[in-house]
């Protein structure tokens, strides 16, 4: 099971029942795409699972998937 999940969502309704469902060490949360790849870029130790909205503002999933997107 992972230890360390990052969740990508904007609504705080969807996020909690994500957080209280999983027994988890550590639970980060980015409420966008930018603040995803804000919080990934340059980290020595990633998340072991990531939940990942695709309807977000500013940066939705699927831009944050997009292999042309720079990283680090």
């Amino acid at each position: 099971m992972p230890r360390h999940l990052l969740i990508v969502e904007d609504n705080p309704h969807d996020l909690e029942p994500a957080r209280v469902a999983l027994d988890l060490s550590e639970v980060y949360v980015a409420h966008d795409g930018v603040e995803a790849l804000d919080f990934l870029r340059g980290r020595p130790d990633l998340p072991d699972l990531v939940l990942l909205d695709l309807n977000m503002p500013r940066m939705n999933g699927h831009e944050v998937l997009a292999p042309s997107l720079p990283v680090g």
